[in-house]
């Protein structure tokens, strides 16, 4: 029989040697922590609305609630587990090792959404969406709405169709999404593309203007080197 003492944590990082065991870094738990308690908060919604955008809006912003609660619960439970209060539960040590890592934990990209950055790009897009939602059920409906910024976009345009079917009276299975790109996007192109080749042309002159130097202190070099042998 062997008696262990000390954190119980380590001692389960021994015994199961599972990467996930590492003791996460300590003192970043509180950033993430004053991370999610800076972003944006969300007005209470009522899903009991008439409109079916409203309706969206309203279960998009449960779903960002949801995401919220279930970080600071594993944030939170981290901050036991750095004390030796709890014993980690295999979700929160596939937490840890995301952590560990600077990448997004799959249990809250999985309530929220992907991303190809890390942690802390994750939780600057996360403030940058809940700011644009915030603005969409606080202030009047914009002309225009970015898809990127919903975690259910097909919902939004599902509800997009349901509202033109009431006004125009029309069966929502006949309507049909049109997409067309506009000229403006047509002209950034093109503008694109016209300074990426003058900006090819001025490094190409550039480099022409180098050599021609380059080669001018090389003849230089051997016109003096002549020079002493005579």
């Amino acid at each position: 029989m062997v008696q262990v003492i000390g954190a119980p944590e380590l001692f389960s990082r021994v015994t199961a040697n599972y990467g996930s065991m590492m003791i996460a870094r300590e003192a970043l738990i509180p950033q993430y922590i004053a991370l999610v308690q800076a972003l944006p908060m969300l007005p209470e919604t009522d899903r009991n609305q008439y409109m079916p955008l409203d309706v969206f809006l309203h279960y998009e912003a449960e779903g960002y609630r949801r995401l919220i609660d279930t970080i600071m619960l594993d944030l939170n439970l981290l901050l036991h587990k750095a004390r030796g209060e709890i014993l980690p539960s295999p979700e929160l040590n596939q937490v840890i090792y995301a952590i560990n890592r600077n990448t997004v934990p799959a249990s809250w990209s999985s309530e929220g959404f992907q991303t190809g950055m890390g942690l802390n790009g994750w939780f600057r897009e996360l403030a940058v969406r809940l700011r644009y939602l915030r603005s969409y059920l606080l202030e009047e409906r914009p002309a225009t709405y970015c898809l990127s910024v919903f975690l259910r976009p097909d919902r939004f345009l599902e509800a997009v169709k349901q509202t033109y079917a009431r006004k125009q009276f029309k069966d929502i299975d006949c309507i049909e999404f049109k997409v067309e790109v506009s000229t403006c996007s047509t002209f950034l192109v093109v503008l694109y593309i016209i300074i990426l080749a003058f900006n090819c042309v001025v490094l190409f002159k550039a480099f022409s203007l180098l050599t021609i130097v380059w080669f001018f202190f090389k003849a230089l070099s051997l016109l003096t080197s002549f020079w002493f042998l005579f």
